[in-house]
This record gives C-alpha cells, structure tokens and sequence, in this order.
C-alpha cells in the first residue's frame, strides 16, 4: 500500500506550498535587513522574532518534506536515518535558493525585463488614457483583440486575455510590479465602417504599495528618532519600490498604446476614387487627341505596301525564310 499512497497522496494545500516559493527568501532577506538595522535603530528589533519564525517554517518544511520523502525507504539504523533525512533537509533549504538564483541571474519569469523597455515621462503621470482608431474594413471585436495581442507579444510583451466577467480585455505587464489593463469598444457606423475605442487604465500592485508605504512609515519614524543612518536605508528602498512600479506602469502603457497605434499601419489605405477618375480622364483625352494623327500615319503605311509591290514580295520571302530556319 506504500506505493500507491506515495502516488495517490492529497496534494499540498496553498499555505504549505508558500515557504517553497523562492521568493520566500526575498521576504527572508527584507526581514534579515531590517534586522540588521536594528544595530542603528533599536525599535526595529521587533523585526527580529518575525525573521526568526520565518526561517523555523522554512526548516520546519523542509523537514517535514524529507520525512515523507524516506518514508517508504528502508535504512539499517536510526544513525542511517538521521543522515540521509539531514542531507535530505539541506537540499530542501537549498532548492527554492538555487530556483531564485536562477530566476534573477538568469532572467526567468517573473523577473525578467519585457517589453520595448522604453516609456514616455507623462505616462508617469497619466491616470488612465483613451485612444481611438478609424477603420473603413469591418472586423469582429476578437480579430481586432487578436491583432493587438499579436502586436504585444512580437514587442515581448507579457499580456494576458480577459475572461467573460473580467471588466477588461486584455492585461498588460513588463515588470513584477504594476500593469495596464485595456478594455475594446467599437461603434458601428455603417457601410463595413467601425470606430475603435480603447480605454487603458493602470492596475498597481497591492503589494508593492503596501511595503513603499510600510518603508516610508519606518524612514520618517527613523527621522524623528535621529536616526538616520537606518533612515536613508529604509527611504532609499522605499524610493526604489515606488519608482519601480510607476515605470513598470508607464511601460506597460507605452507598449499597449504602441500596440493600438499599429493598427493604422496594417490597415490597407482606401482607394482615392477621384482622384483616380481624373488620371483615367486625362489618358483617355491625349490618346483622343492623338487619334487623328494615328490613323494618318496608317494610311500612309497601308499605301506605301499597296504600291510598292517589290517590297512587299521582299517582305514574303523573308518571311518564308524565317519559318524554314525556325522548322530546322
């Protein structure tokens, strides 16, 4: 029964799984710092014991995990046991490490840069921004969705589809922090004529809002305690996380409008019908003037043949000529 209920087992719930993320050491490393802050400024020695626990349920874990994992193993000694199941412990601390070491040295998702890595200062700024396009061919609203998806993803865009009962459309981001979501509207006007409407409005993570304000808070109190050696640490970081998820906004925003923008370009340019008919009228006016002079000139040929009946016998030879060196 030993296999089949190392295959069979209840899957680990959410709560169990987080010390396992490898960004759990990065909230390992938030908390070691402002642990080490604490030398400068002591009421930040309350961070200590969270720090502390934060490490127990990352050993905890990992223990737990070796244990299941020599269950069915069967070891001489308790001396056997104890070995492997510490070697075991140490590569579970070790593996959500070497994943984060991975995901920033190496550019892996989430911490890779996306996009076009450029944005416009007042992107910064701006709230929320709508744009519009003119199309003279119809298409349905999921073509029009599908070119500017296609458009993002060609610019390393990481972009996401809106569900049903999302109030967006399409949701994208180039960073690890904030985002854009843009919702599609198109009026109908007739005649295979649409006009587009795009709304764009920035989605801010919760997050990194909360740990800005949370550093803020502590850079200001360190201030007013004359401390400000832990002040210019906590400010300087604070600084760096608000910083960081306005650009990511005004990234996103770049590239999403980049995108819309490009359908101008795709769209074949109509047909200039007068301006057409006009070319047409002033060809078919100088060949109408020039017929006169035309047939004139065929007049003249046809009785230079008709009298000239030499040439024209000339003429039947060489072309008889031809057709026997082109038969052999």
């Amino acid at each position: 029964s030993a296999p089949f209920q190392s295959i069979y087992q209840q899957a680990p719930n959410f709560i169990s799984c987080i010390p396992l993320m490898p960004e759990w050491n990065l909230l390992l490393i938030l908390l070691g710092f402002l642990s080490v802050l604490s030398i400068s400024w002591t009421p930040l020695l309350w961070v200590l014991p969270f720090f502390f626990l934060a490490q127990v349920i990352v050993f905890i874990q990992a223990g737990l995990s070796a244990a299941k994992s020599l269950a069915t193993k069967k070891l001489k000694s308790r001396v056997h046991y104890l070995k492997y199941w510490g070697l075991t412990t140490l590569l579970h601390v070790i593996q959500p490490i070497a994943r984060l070491y991975g995901r920033i040295a190496h550019g892996l998702s989430p911490w890779r840069k996306r996009g076009s890595n450029s944005f416009k200062w007042s992107f910064i700024v701006k709230n929320a921004i709508s744009l519009t396009h003119w199309s003279e061919t119809w298409k349905a609203n999921e073509e029009w969705l599908s070119e500017i998806e296609y458009a993002l993803i060609k610019s390393r865009t990481r972009v996401r589809r809106g569900g049903h009962y999302d109030p967006w459309d399409l949701n994208v981001t180039c960073g690890f922090f904030s985002g854009v979501t843009g919702l599609l509207t198109v009026e109908e006007h007739g005649g295979g004529k649409q006009l587009l409407r795009f709304k764009c409005r920035p989605k801010f993570s919760s997050t990194c809002i909360a740990l800005t304000i949370i550093l803020a808070i502590l850079c200001v109190l360190a201030i007013l305690d004359t401390s400000y050696v832990a002040s210019v640490f906590l400010g300087f970081f604070a600084l760096v996380l608000g910083i960081t998820n306005f650009t990511d906004k005004a990234r996103a925003m770049y590239d999403i409008t980049k995108a819309f923008t490009s359908l101008s370009e795709s769209e074949p340019n109509p047909v200039p019908v007068v301006e057409t008919l006009k070319e047409l009228q002033l060809v078919i006016a100088e060949k109408v003037i020039h017929l006169p002079d035309l047939f004139q000139e065929a007049r003249e040929v046809k009785n230079h043949v008709r009298h000239d009946s030499r040439q024209k016998r000339i003429l039947e030879a060489a072309v008889e000529n031809f057709e026997e060196l082109k038969i052999i």
